[in-house]
């Protein structure tokens, strides 16, 4: 769980950004930093971040997942600030011979090169914003995965736009006409137009019905559930918040099946 927040065409975007990521802290202690495109600042404590100039700011309060690599994260391209896992990143660093230590630079790398076009493959939970300057203008991208699991929310109001994880994050910040980011929309912030447009993205579906009978959907269901819980499985021992209910107990179940350690 990590903490995103971005304010733009703001005359004091640094100073909501600072005070924002404070507010944000109980989401991420392993770091923190900000960035106005040009410049990225990083540290451990948010008092301690240089000063930034400019009307436009991105900031991000760090919950190492997979390795401890600060953000915002730069390239050539643009500016990336994410709240989430990516499952298959590795798959996908393979495919397209990215050198990344983690997820989240893995999606900067994806983004920087096929934009929001391949989105789809992805395989896993977030929450992110993209900033891209080009020949073509400045926009802030965001895009939630399609069930919504990590959560973002922003407003556009007197010329300004800005975006957190939290809605209560923008209310202290001063803002009022908050709106959640539907999950299966991607919004697009011209900053120099200040202007907003959506991309609808295709869902899923469960139809048709599967022809199989009882003991092969049986069948079908574990293996599906299997892989889900193989790639949630971190790479050291975990945690099992346990109720005794039917989840948690297969859960502790399969993870002693697998001789993964973990403690309940």
């Amino acid at each position: 769980m990590c903490g995103i927040i971005g304010i733009f065409n703001h005359p004091h975007a640094f100073k909501q950004t600072k005070k924002a990521l404070a507010l944000l802290r109980s989401r991420g202690r392993d770091g923190v930093g900000a960035s106005n495109f040009d410049t990225v600042v990083q540290g451990k404590i948010v008092s301690r971040l240089p000063a930034l100039s400019g009307d436009s700011c991105v900031g991000h309060m760090l919950h190492a997942v997979v390795s401890r690599v600060l953000q915002p994260l730069k390239k050539s391209k643009g500016v990336l600030v994410v709240n989430g896992e990516i499952y298959n990143w590795k798959k996908l660093s393979k495919k397209y011979r990215f050198s990344v230590k983690n997820d989240a630079e893995m999606l900067l790398h994806f983004i920087d090169r096929f934009g929001m076009g391949r989105i789809d493959q992805l395989d896993g939970v977030y929450a992110l914003a993209y900033w891209d300057r080009s020949s073509n203008g400045e926009t802030v991208t965001l895009a939630r995965d399609l069930l919504g699991e990590k959560p973002l929310w922003y407003v556009h109001e007197q010329g300004h736009f800005a975006f957190a994880s939290e809605k209560k994050i923008l209310e202290k910040l001063g803002y009022e006409h908050i709106s959640e980011l539907h999950p299966r929309q991607i919004l697009v912030y011209d900053v120099t137009e200040d202007s907003i447009r959506y991309l609808l993205r295709d869902f899923f579906t469960c139809l048709p019905e599967h022809p199989d009978n009882y003991s092969m959907i049986l069948k079908t269901t574990e293996r599906l559930l299997a892989k889900a819980i193989d790639k949630r499985v971190p790479q050291k021992k975990l945690g099992l918040l346990f109720s005794g209910g039917l989840d948690s107990t297969y859960l502790a179940h399969y993870l002693h099946k697998k001789k993964i350690p973990f403690t309940c």
